[in-house]
């Protein structure tokens, strides 16, 4: 009797071990059957036959809404999913979430610090490190968005050097062609005011009749 209780005591150590290692399983995208994480078959299919050590798992169309927790959108409840419950409809910026290790309940969540919530995989995911990829943070994410990642763009001192000299040098140029434009409408402008305003004699001949002044008789030679 004595030598059978080491092989128990083995036996249900094994079977503790291998109910802990199922939970690593990735509820989401996997389901626990005997010890093994099985990959989740589509929305509309169900596991025809489970996966083993060599082979994955066979899915197939679900004929009616009541064949399998995977075909009427509904979770687990239990390991062996016996039971279903309800998927609750999360809102942006939450992720579902199980608690439990035998009988399971889900609930959302709002994504923890250093995470966001993806649209694409419905789930919360770490936002991304630029420093561990040797970029520079320009966003550095929330929520409900990742980080964005960019690189610093450094030029050359000659390169900046030969950029300023350029950019002197059409200021200058332009600068000048302003100058010449002005020069040249005032010379066109200069003639055209001369035709219209002749030049004025300081000396002007006035006809005697026609001056206004009157003499007197002596002054006209009458005397």
């Amino acid at each position: 009797m004595d030598k059978v209780k080491p092989y128990v005591i083995l036996f249900a150590t094994g079977c503790v071990l291998s109910m802990c290692m199922a939970l690593d399983c990735n509820w989401k995208t996997q389901y626990e059957y005997k010890g093994r994480c099985c990959k989740t078959c589509p929305s509309g299919e169900f596991p025809k036959q489970h996966c083993s050590e060599n082979s994955p798992s066979v899915c197939e169309k679900c004929k009616g809404k009541s064949d399998h927790c995977f075909c009427n959108n509904a979770l687990c409840e239990n390991v062996d999913c016996s039971k279903c419950s309800t998927n609750p409809q999360c809102k942006q910026g939450e992720e579902l979430k199980r608690t439990g290790s035998f009988k399971f309940g889900y609930n959302c969540g709002v994504c923890t610090n250093q995470t966001y919530y993806s649209e694409k995989d419905k789930m919360c995911k770490p936002i991304k490190d630029c420093s561990e990829i040797g970029m520079l943070v320009i966003f550095r994410g929330n929520r409900t968005h990742n980080a964005l990642c960019g690189y610093q763009v450094s030029y050359p001192n000659d390169l900046v050097t030969h950029i300023g000299v350029v950019m002197g040098l059409v200021i200058t140029g332009l600068a000048c062609l302003a100058i010449l434009i002005y020069l040249c409408i005032q010379r066109t402008r200069e003639p055209r005011t001369k035709k219209k305003y002749p030049p004025t004699s300081s000396s002007l001949n006035v006809p005697f009749e026609e001056c206004g002044c009157k003499l007197s008789k002596e002054e006209i030679g009458e005397v």
